[in-house]
C-alpha cells in the first residue's frame, strides 16, 4: 500500500468516526417536550386567552378533572367498539347486519360522548364573566375545529 493511499484511508476513517460520534450524540439526546400539544398546553391556553382569575382557574381545573374521570371510560368504550368493528375485516362470515350493528354501537357511544363534551363546555362557560363568555363562545368552536374532530377517540392524551 502506498503512502498516499494510506493517508486517504486514514482521513476517510477519521471522517467516518466523526460522523458516527455525531450520529450517536444526536440519537442519545433526550427528546424535546412538545410545547403546543398535551392537556396542560391546552388548559394553559384557555386560562391565558380567557384571563381567568385564581378562583376561576381552581373551578376550571376541578371541572376538567371531573370531566376526564367521566369521559375516560366512555372513550375506552368507543375504542373497544371500534376495535370490534374493525376486527370484522378479517372475518369472511361477517354480514352487513353485524357490521351495521357494530357501526351503530360506535355511533351511539360517540354521540353520547359529544353530548357530554358539549355539557362540559356549557358548564365551563358558567364560571366566566360576560366579557370572558364572548371570548369563550368563539374560542371553543375554533379550538375544536382545529383538533379535527379527534375529541372522542383520544383518552391518554387528554386535551384540556
Amino acid at each position: 500500500m502506498s503512502r498516499t493511499t494510506a493517508k486517504w484511508l486514514l482521513i476517510l476513517l477519521g471522517v467516518l468516526l466523526a460522523a458516527n460520534i455525531i450520529l450517536m450524540l444526536y440519537l442519545l439526546k433526550p427528546p424535546k417536550k412538545e410545547v403546543s400539544g398535551g392537556r396542560e398546553a391546552v388548559s394553559g391556553y384557555l386560562v391565558r386567552e380567557l384571563k381567568l382569575d385564581n378562583q376561576q382557574q381552581d373551578s376550571f381545573m376541578q371541572m376538567k378533572q371531573k370531566y376526564f374521570q367521566t369521559m375516560r371510560p366512555m372513550w375506552d368504550s368507543i375504542r373497544s367498539a371500534k376495535d370490534s368493528l374493525y376486527r370484522q375485516l378479517g372475518n369472511p362470515a361477517a354480514d352487513d347486519t353485524l357490521i351495521d350493528l357494530l357501526a351503530r354501537r360506535v355511533a351511539e357511544q360517540t354521540r353520547r360522548s359529544e353530548e357530554k363534551q358539549f355539557e362540559h363546555f356549557k358548564e365551563l362557560r358558567t364560571i366566566c364573566r360576560p366579557d370572558q363568555q364572548a371570548v369563550f363562545d368563539t374560542l371553543i368552536p375554533r379550538m375544536l375545529s382545529r383538533m379535527g374532530g379527534r375529541s372522542s377517540s383520544r383518552s391518554s392524551s387528554d386535551r384540556k
